[in-house]
């Protein structure tokens, strides 16, 4: 006896089994990652952000050139060795070209950057960035 292998839907008595596809209404949607900013983690697997936010988020957390696929995303903060006068112009030049390409693609426009030096002798630099969301006209303000 010979081994017959049905086509796929196909019931072994011969009769096509019944499949449900619906066309929905709509193309879903472009989905981003709910990513916490502090931690890098999901907050949901079920909400999600805008791509443009989850895209600032991701560069901002990613330092260029730390491994070879990221050599042409991210920031470059960890170059700045020493906080001093020089340090805030390096710290928004580094931010403008960490966020060239999506200024480029018309994804976003940054709004402002501006820099704080803090702690006792400016151990500390800190990089605030407002950016407004094109697609949306939503504005955002992270920091690094």
């Amino acid at each position: 006896m010979s081994v017959v292998i049905l086509p796929a839907g196909y019931h072994e008595m011969g009769t096509a089994a019944g499949v449900d596809f619906v066309t929905p209404a709509s193309p879903p949607s472009i989905l981003a990652d709910d990513i916490d900013a502090t931690t890098g983690e999901p907050n949901s697997l079920m909400t999600s952000i805008a791509p443009e936010d989850s895209m600032v988020i991701q560069i901002m957390r990613t330092r260029r050139g730390s491994g070879a696929a990221v050599l042409d995303i991210g920031h470059r903060y960890h170059l700045i060795e020493k906080n001093d006068e020089r340090a805030p112009a390096a710290a928004e030049a580094y931010t403008r070209e960490a966020f060239a390409d999506m200024t480029r693609d018309g994804l976003i426009e940054i709004n402002d950057i501006d820099t704080e030096q803090f702690g006792q002798v400016n151990d500390g630099l800190g990089v605030f960035m407002t950016y407004t969301i094109l697609r949306t006209g939503a504005r955002r303000r992270v920091s690094a």
